[in-house]
């Protein structure tokens, strides 16, 4: 069984690469393969087929650079060298020979996990790639099933036609709904972090803006009010989240 989503990089795209192919999460860079495009050099790589798509964009930190998409898989569920191998036909299926991509696999949590980071325009100059909303997001996820079945995986059953929209979801969410959705996201990245940076990265991968600049943290999401962790409870302060990080690594080392 796998679960994907996708997140447009408008900036820091070698930062982003840099992340995913981590020689401490990809069992020394065991798990890293590539197309049109090498992890050393990914933003200038980027840079141009984005400059022969169209040759008079000049502002290079305006727009959509890359997609980064994220297929993690159920804890157990599948060894680091059958992940990687679905990660590596599901970006090829996606993508073809027309887009530069980078597909990893993290093997450091329990839940094994793929990274794919594409750029947004194709190799030749002709196209972008579109994520088109709810179209695409079914695709993708019938591709990512289909391959999983295809290598004997469960996948999760859908209902497409109870199925919201971001929009929809948000509408009829009200109250302290958000919070508690937030802090949700909070508790499952603090189990999937080492440390405070891999905390922030995987928040901004779940579109959560963290100010750690000010007296107290604040989160913020896609259309959403600034919140302060201590107003979600005593364990969402800054100081309680760096300890609580702690205190989970060292669970599992033991």
């Amino acid at each position: 069984m796998a679960v994907t989503k996708i997140i447009p990089i408008k900036a820091t795209v070698q930062k982003a690469v840099e992340y995913i192919c981590n020689p401490d999460k990809t069992d020394d860079e065991l798990y890293i393969d590539c197309s049109n495009c090498s992890p050393f050099c990914a933003k200038l790589e980027f840079d141009f087929y984005r400059y022969r798509y169209d040759n008079s964009v000049k502002e290079y930190n305006q727009g959509i650079k890359a997609y980064h998409q994220v297929q993690s898989f159920k804890p157990g569920e599948v060894t680091p060298e059958l992940a990687h191998k679905i990660g590596k036909e599901f970006a090829k299926r996606e993508f073809g020979e027309k887009f530069a991509y980078i597909v990893t696999t993290h093997i450091d949590k329990e839940h094994i996990h793929n990274h794919i980071i594409s750029c947004a325009y194709s190799t030749d100059g002709s196209n972008k790639y579109h994520d088109g909303g709810l179209k695409d997001i079914y695709r993708r996820r019938n591709l990512s099933d289909e391959i999983c079945k295809e290598n004997g995986l469960s996948v999760i059953e859908h209902n497409n036609k109870n199925w919201q929209s971001y929009k929809e979801w948000e509408e009829n969410k009200k109250g302290t709904s958000w919070k508690q959705e937030l802090k949700n996201i909070i508790d499952k990245n603090i189990a999937a972090s080492n440390n405070w940076s891999d905390f922030i990265f995987c928040m901004q991968e779940d579109n959560i803006i963290v100010n750690n600049t000010r007296k107290y943290i604040t989160f913020k999401g896609e259309n959403k009010k600034a919140v302060r962790g201590n107003t979600l409870g005593e364990n969402y302060s800054r100081e309680k989240i760096k300890e609580r990080i702690k205190t989970e690594n060292e669970v599992k080392h033991k």
